[in-house]
């Protein structure tokens, strides 16, 4: 639920600035990394669709874009983990233990790994008319002349965190943000 809203959130604070969405998206976001630690994911994804508004659709970018884009969750995360861990190090600890465990885990090995079109195997599994009215949509909309940005929006970060979860194990849950915009294309 943060994870979505927090995509939806952050095209919306882009769209139209101001101090309560700035926070809105912030405190959502920030709760969406505490909830399920793939969400940090999503940083590269927000930065990446701030340099393309700024570059390529020539649209007004701000600092407080990016820095709620990646360094004010990250900060408030990072305080919140200090305070439930105790210290620094703890905190490095279980880091080290999420990101290394998948390695060794045989579990993971064994029924995680793949090559990357797992995710659309998965998904197809899942909800096969969903995921093929969607593709079909996606190869539509790339010959469209005009394009909307909304549309846009959510084709960018869809590829862009699936490319990134293709670097981790590959678990179908991990991947649910992209049900949404899936969902709403087909």
């Amino acid at each position: 639920l943060f994870l979505t809203a927090s995509l939806w959130l952050f095209f919306d604070m882009t769209e139209g600035r101001s101090k309560a969405k700035y926070f809105i998206f912030t405190a959502c976001y920030t709760a969406a990394i505490l909830t399920k630690e793939t969400a940090v994911l999503l940083m590269p994804v927000f930065i990446f669709y701030l340099l393309w508004r700024k570059y390529r659709l020539n649209k007004d970018v701000s600092q407080s874009d990016f820095l709620c884009a990646g360094i004010y969750p990250a900060a408030i995360t990072a305080a919140i983990y200090l305070l439930a861990a105790g210290s620094a190090s703890n905190v490095f600890s279980v880091i080290k233990i999420i990101i290394s465990s998948p390695a060794t885990n045989e579990y993971v090995i064994s029924y995680c790994s793949g090559p990357w079109t797992r995710y659309i195997v998965d998904f197809f599994v899942i909800s096969p008319l969903v995921l093929l009215l969607a593709a079909a949509f996606f190869i539509r909309y790339f010959f469209l002349k005009q394009k909307d940005g909304k549309i846009t929006y959510f084709i960018i970060s869809a590829i862009i965190y699936f490319v990134l979860l293709n670097f981790f194990a590959k678990n179908i849950r991990y991947a649910m943000l992209l049900d949404t915009p899936m969902r709403l294309f087909a």
